[in-house]
């Protein structure tokens, strides 16, 4: 099965901004790939840019094999899309502005749409309007799930979730990739999130592509190394691309982005680093302390 994102080349421009810089990824089938990034770097301009939302001033992007610029209606019934704001209507019911919404898309499931209002702890009665923003948000999720689609594109979908909901959210994207067909693109600040969930990494800074990788092999290649405090700095980065150095009393710690064991070198002890570790020393590299 063909990739259900590729984006190539992406650039658009605000003004004088450069919102995103020829950005090009992929987006497999049966993949939950995280879509990191600092603030400002791209990230839901991209995703508006996927589903036609904006056009880009440069480059283009396919998806679920139709160009975004061109999606059919039959192509946007495929897709579930969670947006930073939501638009939903505060004098319906959650219960009716569910089925109001399924009516756009032929593969809805009222009885799951139930369950998932279960699961996301939301009163079928209560007014949309009455609801705290956390479960706005929820029902955003919900109405997503709910179309049985076969891409989800989530922008901070979790942002007013307790760990408990949040919890919840990651069961059901584990469970919506389960065949190996559909896939989620979820952009998120919660890196503890995406750790759990996502199988690859794209992550962007300054609207450009900084890397996609697999989650596994981010974490095998960011290492911290502990080095005797003799080492030699020009030796260490013959081997490996160092993104911190730290000297202390007797030891020194270094922070390396490309770590493989043929190194031959004298290293006293090696610590993995989890993703949140990994983001900041890939976005904001500290050479020296």
């Amino acid at each position: 099965m063909n990739n259900l994102i590729s984006a190539r080349n992406l650039t658009c421009r605000f003004g004088s901004t450069i919102a995103v810089d020829n950005l090009s990824f992929e987006l497999k089938p049966g993949s939950i790939l995280g879509f990191i990034g600092p603030n400002g770097s791209g990230k839901t301009t991209t995703l508006r840019m996927l589903l036609g939302l904006i056009p880009p001033d440069s480059g283009d992007s396919i998806v679920l094999e139709c160009p975004s610029l061109k999606l059919s209606p039959e192509i946007k019934e495929r897709i579930g899309y969670v947006p930073e704001e939501d638009g939903l209507y505060g004098w319906k019911s959650v219960e009716k502005m569910l089925k109001f919404h399924g009516n756009f898309y032929p593969k809805y499931d009222h009885n799951y749409g139930k369950v998932l209002l279960d699961k996301f702890q939301l009163p079928a009665k209560t007014l949309v309007s009455r609801l705290s923003k956390g479960s706005r948000r929820r029902l955003s999720v919900v109405l997503a799930l709910a179309t049985k689609p076969d891409l989800l594109i989530l922008d901070e979908p979790a942002a007013g979730f307790d760990p408990a909901i949040r919890r919840v959210l990651l069961d059901c994207l584990a469970e919506f990739v389960r065949d190996g067909d559909r896939s989620v693109l979820i952009s998120t600040h919660i890196l503890t999130d995406i750790e759990r969930v996502a199988d690859e990494i794209a992550i962007i800074r300054n609207g450009g592509l900084l890397l996609q990788k697999d989650l596994d092999e981010l974490r095998e290649e960011c290492k911290i190394l502990i080095f005797d405090n003799n080492v030699g700095r020009e030796e260490i980065e013959e081997k490996f691309r160092v993104l911190k150095w730290t000297e202390s009393l007797d030891t020194t710690e270094v922070v390396v982005g490309n770590f493989s064991e043929d190194h031959n070198l004298n290293i006293r002890e090696i610590y993995p680093m989890n993703l949140e570790d990994i983001f900041i020393h890939l976005v904001v590299p500290i050479a020296s302390e």
